[in-house]
């Protein structure tokens, strides 16, 4: 009995001890052996004996340009959860669908009136961008102005998003006339003062005191917010999005104007006159977009495409999604189960064939546009030198322009690979239900991805 004892708690301990060592010593599991890169047979076995991957579930399509072929598809026609890569495809149909510059108001003028629709244009009195068109022409009318919002179908929040998002930059309110971003920009000085913007939103703050870092949660159901402040040698900022209505829109941009604007239930009327303001350049938000994986700009682009089709008295995420996915991506040989431009739904569903095809649309209408590829290759996060890329790749000068997509227990990386040999590669590199820290699987990732730098 006492020997079954000692052999039950050395077995038992010694798997404790294991498990543990698995859990801290993650980049063990690093596969830092080359990869057979130009051997789709070899590196295909490579990627099955990966530890890394043995209970998740991953993919890789790798399609060279020149060759117009794919040279590695493992799991490719497979469906995965694409988190920000789905911007691929919202970039894409902001490409086609949009003007050089972004729609941000319709109107129609009568005798002494002045009747306007928004267009979910993410720009007015919005900082990130100096977009002042919207703003100067509502200052500058003479007539009374009425705000219609007949022609937002959306909901404030995407399908499947997660509720508990509601406090977080990247989860803003959809709307069809954003101001201020939908969102409460709070700075914190050095000096222990701070202030907001918009300045309406002031006596909706509570500082509770100070704590460890400086940090606001908004309640969840109204605007008002909870404040900790934090001792600071630099200036903070933070944004946390506000309760949206159409009725709030109207009063901070009333106050901006130092006008009255006048809700008004008025549809838009086929005898009609409907104009358009033109804003900002969409390239600026395309950058900005793929940049900083903007969900608030993503979402922006997908219902201002409603203007492409004619469909500018309904703005309605899921219709224009629809609209695009039947005229834009009837030759997307899988078809994604596509839901939100953001990607911040966990019910999109995308294959990584389907990302190195939009891809591949990506480049074509940009050459077409441009005759190279250095506007794209600016928008998008560069190994080593900008956005979500900028500390990986470090170690060689910059060949990836690539998209990243995280969500918890997923991540992804779609874009183009250009080999130290000078070929084109488009890829797409997809992980999903790990349980490994995401920085582990970075590692991987971008093991392989160096070696078709340097091998292929």
């Amino acid at each position: 009995m006492r020997l079954f004892l000692i052999i039950f708690l050395v077995v038992t301990f010694g798997i404790q001890s294991n498990a543990q060592k698995t859990i801290s010593d993650e980049t063990e599991f690093v596969q830092k052996k080359k990869f057979k890169v130009k051997s789709q047979r070899r590196l295909k076995k490579q990627l099955d004996k990966l530890p890394i991957f043995k209970n998740s579930f991953s993919g890789l399509c790798v399609y060279d340009i020149a060759k117009k072929k794919y040279i590695i598809e493992y799991n490719s026609d497979k469906y995965f959860t694409p988190a920000s890569n789905t911007k691929l495809f919202t970039l894409y149909a902001g490409l086609k669908t949009l003007e050089n510059n972004i729609p941000t108001l319709y109107y129609t003028e009568k005798k002494d009136s002045l009747i306007i629709w928004g267009s979910a244009a993410p720009t007015l009195l919005y900082s990130v961008f100096n977009d002042s068109t919207a703003y100067n022409f509502l200052r500058n009318s003479k007539k009374q102005i009425y705000f219609s919002n007949t022609n937002f179908l959306n909901k404030h929040f995407g399908y499947g998003w997660a509720w508990d998002d509601f406090n977080d930059y990247y989860s803003k309110e959809l709307t069809a006339l954003p101001i201020f971003g939908n969102a409460i920009k709070v700075t914190l000085y050095p000096n222990g003062n701070w202030d907001v913007n918009p300045k309406q939103f002031k006596d909706s703050i509570k500082v509770m005191g100070y704590g460890k870092r400086f940090r606001i949660k908004r309640e969840l159901n109204s605007n008002k917010f909870n404040m900790w402040l934090s001792a600071t040698n630099d200036t903070l900022h933070k944004e946390i999005p506000f309760i949206s209505s159409s009725e709030l829109s109207l009063v901070l941009l009333s106050d901006s104007l130092n006008k009255i604007i006048i809700p008004i239930n008025r549809l838009m009327l086929k005898k009609d006159i409907i104009n358009t303001i033109y804003g900002i350049k969409s390239d600026s938000i395309f950058k900005t977009l793929m940049l900083e994986s903007d969900n608030y700009l993503a979402e922006s682009v997908i219902l201002m495409s409603a203007s492409h089709y004619g469909k500018i008295d309904s703005l309605k995420t899921t219709y224009q999604i629809e609209t695009i996915t039947d005229s834009l991506l009837s030759d997307i040989t899988q078809k994604p189960r596509w839901v939100d431009g953001s990607g911040l739904s966990r019910y999109n569903l995308f294959t990584p064939q389907s990302m190195v095809e939009i891809l591949i649309k990506i480049r074509t209408e940009t050459l077409l546009k441009n005759g190279n590829m250095n506007s794209l290759f600016e928008i998008f996060p560069t190994g080593g030198q900008t956005g979500t890329l900028k500390k990986r790749f470090t170690n060689y000068p910059p060949f990836i322009y690539a998209k990243t997509g995280t969500l918890s227990n997923n991540h992804n990386l779609s874009g183009y690979l250009v080999t130290k040999s000078g070929k084109l590669l488009i890829f797409s590199y997809m992980n999903n239900h790990y349980k490994y820290k995401t920085s582990t699987i970075k590692k991987q990732t971008d093991k392989i991805l160096e070696d078709f730098y340097l091998y292929y």
